[in-house]
């Protein structure tokens, strides 16, 4: 039987909640892209996407990349960078 050290869990784990999830990318993308749209407010946003589940998490994917097609069709260039937290 394998026995996997605790350390190796441990750095399993580390690395699996560092992570970034789809929910965040979105998240990251619509406040530094749409932040000036009429009716868009960030915080909320972020609180309803805040510990999204692995069904929500595939939604938020899908949706990131058609607001990018629709941004990239209306001609809005944005680029989300390292904000280094």
């Amino acid at each position: 039987m394998w026995r996997i050290p605790a350390v190796a869990l441990m750095l399993l784990f580390v690395a699996a909640t560092c992570e970034e999830l789809p929910c965040d990318d979105y998240v990251d993308y619509m406040c530094a892209c749409h932040d000036a749209d009429p009716g868009f407010d960030c915080e909320e946003l972020e609180l309803a996407l805040e510990g999204a589940d692995a069904d929500l998490q595939d939604q938020c994917e899908i949706d990131l990349a058609e607001q990018e097609a629709d941004d990239a069709d209306a001609g809005l260039e944005c680029e989300v960078g390292d904000t280094g937290e």
